[in-house]
C-alpha cells in the first residue's frame, strides 16, 4: 500500500468518529431533493472540507446537520423500532382491518351470532337450527357464546390447532343463518 492510501483510509476512519453520514434517499423514501446525503456533526462545511476533503467529496452536495437534529433523528428511530418490536411481541390480533375480525373473531362478536341467542329470533328456530350441527359443532359454539371460552383456548382443551375450532365455528354459525334465512319471513332483521 502507498503512503497515500493509508492517510486516506486513517482519514476515512477520523471522519467516522465526528462525522456521520445519512443517505437521504434510503432514510426517506419518495426524497427527491438535490443532495444525496445528510452530515451529521459539529463541523461546519468548511471545516469539514478543509480536514476532510478526499472524502467529503464523495458525499457532496449533501446536508448538514447539528449532531442535536441528528440525535433526534436517533431518537425518533429508537422509539419507533421499540415500538414495533413491542407490536410484534405482545399484539395478538393484527393490524390490517378484515384480517382482524377473520383470523380473531373473539375480538369481535359478529351481530348475527350475537344476535342469534339473545332472543332476537323465535327459540324453536333456533333450536331447530342449532340441532342441524354436528355434536362437535355445537359444543364449539356452546363454548365460545355462552361459556365466553376464546378459540385458542378451546382448541387448547381439544387438542386443536386455533384456526381449525374457528372454521368450524364459522361453518356453524354460517349453517344456522342458512337455515334462519330460508325459514324466517323476509321481513324480519337478519332475513336476508
Amino acid at each position: 500500500m502507498t503512503n497515500n492510501t493509508i492517510n486516506i483510509e486513517a482519514l476515512a476512519e477520523e471522519f467516522k468518529v465526528e462525522c456521520k453520514v445519512i443517505k437521504l434517499g434510503y432514510e426517506y423514501p419518495g426524497y427527491t431533493g438535490t443532495e444525496k446525503y445528510a452530515i451529521v456533526t459539529d463541523l461546519s462545511y468548511a471545516q469539514i472540507m478543509e480536514r476532510y476533503a478526499p472524502v467529503a467529496e464523495h458525499y457532496c452536495p449533501f446536508l448538514l446537520l447539528s449532531k442535536a437534529a441528528g440525535e433526534v433523528i436517533a431518537d425518533y428511530k429508537r422509539n419507533e423500532d421499540k415500538f414495533s418490536k413491542r407490536m410484534q411481541k405482545d399484539d395478538c390480533y393484527g393490524f390490517e382491518d378484515g384480517m382482524t375480525e377473520r383470523y380473531n373473531i373473539e375480538c369481535c362478536v359478529p351481530d348475527f351470532a350475537e344476535a342469534l341467542f339473545q332472543e332476537r329470533f323465535p327459540q324453536r328456530l333456533v333450536e331447530k337450527a342449532f340441532a342441524l350441527l354436528t355434536p362437535i359443532q355445537q359444543s364449539r359454539v356452546n363454548q365460545h357464546i355462552f361459556g365466553k371460552k376464546s378459540f385458542a383456548k378451546i382448541a387448547a382443551s381439544e387438542g386443536k390447532a386455533k384456526n381449525t375450532i374457528q372454521e368450524s365455528y364459522d361453518a356453524a354459525i354460517k349453517k344456522m343463518k342458512k337455515f334462519l334465512k330460508n325459514t324466517l319471513p323476509k321481513d324480519l332483521p337478519y332475513s336476508e
